[in-house]
């Protein structure tokens, strides 16, 4: 078993290896698409795989403000009031993919 998955293991690196580099060769071939990652990739910790998540779930990057960036994975809190109550402002909603990579990230820059 233990053969097996080490082997196994290598053939899955190998394979997302292949992956990045078809990856970078698209993204080389396009000037438009080599200028996004090379903006993204100037923030702190955003790596090929922060920025690509970014580039792949939010293209409207570049055109919105920055609050409606902030929106779109869920990290800007709304206030939840109906009539006179008041409740507490939640960061929720958005897209999960987006915030989960962004929250990695920024794990990261903490550690």
């Amino acid at each position: 078993m233990r053969r097996l998955t080490v082997a196994q293991t290598a053939r899955l690196k190998a394979l997302a290896l292949w992956i990045e580099k078809a990856i970078a060769v698209v993204i080389a071939a396009s000037p438009d698409m080599a200028a996004r990652e090379a903006l993204l990739r100037t923030a702190p910790c955003v790596g090929p795989i922060v920025a690509g998540c970014l580039r792949a779930r939010m293209p409207e990057l570049g055109r919105l403000s920055s609050r409606q960036v902030a929106a779109l994975p869920g990290l800007a809190p709304f206030d939840r009031q109906s009539g006179k109550t008041s409740r507490p402002e939640r960061c929720s909603g958005g897209r999960p993919t987006v915030r989960r990579s962004l929250y990695l990230a920024a794990l990261t820059i903490a550690r």
